[in-house]
């Protein structure tokens, strides 16, 4: 007979008993034992309606709060005019993919065994069914997938199979925010960035007119990258200082006005990449020596998306330090080792670096610039090195070699120059204050006697003494002349006591 009952149709049994007895058998009425069924051969229908199969979840998913479904009887779903046995109940089945663990239905806990967690069911057409945080769902890790199973059973015990994307999905958790770093801000400190906290500053970082972009990185996993913006505030996110394309003049929001999209984004490996121009912020609207806060606005591809500030400050720094040279003064001339002093001076965010050029003949060009590392005079000119004292204000270039044989005696050129800690770096040397020249002169004159000529022993009178003096380096200062009697009485000429 089973296999001749139709599925969802209603039928109506009953029943006759007939006794053994002799002669006259006794019979049951009809009617007097009968029921009504209901034949149902088809499993429910159950979805799983607030995830999606293959997405990646963020932090604000309502999975952290609730998974619920609907569910609904076969055949009547697909059929109106036919009978279900009704929902006996659903349960859900959650598998942790990274260690194939099951969780267990109550707190964090996890087994090698599948454990079908009875969920709350709810009448309606459809009828629905809901497991909340506070009935007891993991606490979902970041970065970690998931498998989750719901599954239906009737009053005819038909159980529901498992169908992908339907009762079957998979989760992927992201709940954590992207994170973006800049990458042409300038750091006072070595290898360290420039994100600073809401209550405290790395850095300090600059920014000079060189520079007239934002580039940055920002990084997500699992999910990726979706947008980046960029707001500038000029007065650390206070009142109306958000710059609205046209001035920093706005209050802050959220809108696309404060909130400007990146110039240009790239994909890439482990990090993408994104700058933002400044158009005309530079020339228009960037102040020397203001600070200048940049709020990085991040978004990731996770449902819904994790949204992510961060705060980044630089100082903004668009005048060029100055070096001075001390010593040597101009056309200074000196016979020894000469160790060239000076200072420096910034108007901004202070000196980082000094540098300076010693060429023979010039500092500026041809191929006689000092190189400390060579300890010769046959480098390209300029040639920069680093003096000592650097940043202190007062700085110093001893320990040349100036007796190299491309060196030696001569004039010597010297330029110095400044960088500061946003690296502007110096490009003007005005003379006497950035630009100096000195002699160097190891060797002395030459002098020569013309008159008397040598053994010119016989004179009959006074005749002057004649010569010549010649310097190829600091020229001639002075000639002096000592006259010796070599016969008779022998001694030294006296100018002042005129006598031997």
């Amino acid at each position: 007979v089973h296999s001749k009952l139709t599925n969802g149709n209603t039928y109506y049994l009953t029943t006759i008993a007939i006794d053994d007895a002799d002669d006259v058998k006794n019979e049951e009425a009809w009617d007097v034992t009968s029921s009504t069924f209901v034949f149902d051969s088809s499993a429910p229908y159950t979805t799983i309606s607030n995830l999606v199969h293959l997405t990646t979840a963020g932090a604000d998913n309502a999975i952290f709060s609730t998974i619920s479904g609907t569910m609904e009887e076969e055949p009547t779903r697909t059929d109106a005019t036919k009978s279900s046995a009704g929902i006996q109940g659903v349960e859900i089945t959650i598998q942790r993919m990274s260690d194939t663990q099951y969780y267990q239905g109550t707190g964090d806990s996890w087994g090698s065994s599948s454990v079908n967690i009875p969920v709350s069911t709810a009448p309606g057409a459809p009828a629905s069914w809901s497991r909340s945080a506070a009935q007891g769902l993991p606490p979902w890790q970041h970065d970690v997938k998931y498998w989750i199973l719901v599954r239906s059973s009737d009053k005819a015990s038909n159980i529901e199979g498992y169908t992908v994307t339907r009762t079957s999905i998979s989760i992927h958790f992201d709940v954590q925010g992207a994170t973006a770093a800049f990458t042409n801000l300038i750091s006072s400190t070595p290898n360290q960035g420039p994100y600073v906290s809401t209550n405290s500053a790395l850095g300090p970082y600059y920014l000079n007119p060189s520079i007239n972009f934002l580039s940055g990185t920002a990084t997500d996993s699992p999910a990726d990258v979706s947008t980046v913006t960029i707001a500038i505030s000029s007065n650390n996110g206070s009142g109306d200082s958000w710059y609205n394309g046209s001035g920093f003049t706005s209050a802050f929001s959220t809108n696309t006005t404060i909130y400007r999209s990146t110039s240009s984004y790239t994909e890439a490996s482990p990090d993408d990449s994104w700058q933002y121009d400044f158009n005309n912020i530079i020339s228009s609207s960037l102040m020397h020596g203001a600070t200048y806060l940049v709020r990085v606005q991040t978004a990731d591809k996770a449902s819904p998306q994790n949204v992510r500030a961060q705060d980044f400050r630089f100082i903004y720094d668009s005048i060029k330090p100055t070096a001075t040279i001390t010593f040597p003064a101009d056309v200074f001339s000196t016979n020894t080792a000469v160790t060239i002093t000076g200072t420096s001076n910034d108007l901004g965010v202070g000196i980082s670096t000094i540098s300076v050029s010693i060429g023979k003949g010039s500092a500026e060009g041809g191929s006689v610039c000092y190189d400390p590392a060579q300890t010769d005079f046959d480098n390209a000119c300029p040639r920069w090195f680093s003096a000592a004292g650097n940043h202190l204000g007062v700085w110093s270039v001893s320990g040349v070699d100036w007796n190299d044989a491309s060196g030696g005696d001569g004039r010597y050129f010297i330029l110095s120059r400044s960088s500061d800690n946003a690296e502007n770096i110096q490009t003007t040397f005005v003379f006497d204050v950035s630009s100096r020249s000195f002699n160097l002169e190891a060797t002395g004159p030459i002098t020569t006697i013309t008159d008397p000529v040598a053994a010119y022993d016989r004179v009959s009178s006074a005749l002057p003494m004649l010569g010549t003096a010649s310097d190829a380096v600091c020229g001639v200062a002075k000639v002096e002349v000592r006259v010796k009697r070599s016969s008779g009485t022998i001694g030294w000429w006296s100018p002042t006591g005129q006598n031997f």
